[in-house]
């Protein structure tokens, strides 16, 4: 094999994984575009769990210090939650009639 033909094959095999790079960063950019607009699934709360105050544009499906989880507002989740994440809790915002969660 000569020096351009390696050359050549270099050239392919980098562009070949440029090229694979620009593929998986779209599947993630999508990926992410779907975890953003998750929606509540569920009945949506209408009062917290823990005050019973009335929830209407905002709560957060929560691990609370007790250990229990629960939807609650946000003031009881900044008193009594254990933190936004995976394992933590998950935030959620009245959007077009539909809680979308924003955070966790």
């Amino acid at each position: 094999m000569t020096k351009e033909e390696k050359s050549a094959r270099i050239a392919r095999k980098i562009h070949e994984l440029v090229e694979e790079a620009h593929r998986l960063a779209d599947k993630i950019e999508k990926a992410q575009e779907g975890r953003r607009m998750t929606k509540w699934m569920g009945k949506p709360p209408t009062q917290c769990d823990f005050c019973h105050d009335p929830i209407t544009d905002h709560f957060v499906d929560a691990r609370l210090k007790t250990g229990s989880w629960g939807c609650v507002c946000p003031r009881c989740h900044s008193n009594y939650g254990v933190g936004i994440g995976t394992g933590r809790g998950q935030t959620y915002e009245r959007k077009d009639g539909e809680f979308v969660k924003t955070g966790g």
